[in-house]
């Protein structure tokens, strides 16, 4: 399981309103970002606000974007000047990458835990909600 450290530059960076079928891409907030990474798996409009990010080459799609969000907050924190991201800054990130085979392995197991997460926070909110209406019910 070798890792390959490689620069942000293997990224297509578009930054213009555009129109995005959903071919697994996904975009950055840019603008008073907090460092966000959303995942784009539908047709959809992207502001100028948000940068798309396209491999140039072959990458799991969801494994490149956990990657990213893994990286993303110790990168700001070294890069970001103020409310803003400049794109240009996007090529000092590093990443560090499986092989294509362990890539897509990672990203279910990664995906499988976002949903598990996803499930367990709708049971907490359930049984909260559940609670408030009992306590509100309890005095007759």
């Amino acid at each position: 399981m070798d890792n390959e450290l490689i620069l942000f530059d293997r990224l297509n960076v578009i930054r213009d309103v555009i129109h995005l079928h959903g071919e697994d891409k996904f975009y950055l907030s840019f603008s008073a970002t907090k460092g966000q990474i959303m995942y784009l798996d539908e047709d959809e409009y992207v502001d100028t606000k948000y940068a798309v990010i396209i491999p140039k080459i072959e990458f799991a799609p969801k494994y490149l974007y956990y990657s990213i969000e893994k990286e993303l907050p110790e990168f700001l924190a070294k890069y970001q000047s103020g409310i803003n991201i400049q794109v240009d800054t996007l090529y000092h990130m590093k990443l560090s990458i499986h092989d294509i085979d362990d890539q897509y392995k990672i990203a279910k197991c990664l995906q499988q835990n976002e949903l598990a997460i996803e499930n367990e926070k709708r049971a907490v909110e359930e049984i909260k909600n559940l609670k408030r209406f009992m306590l509100e019910n309890m005095v007759v």
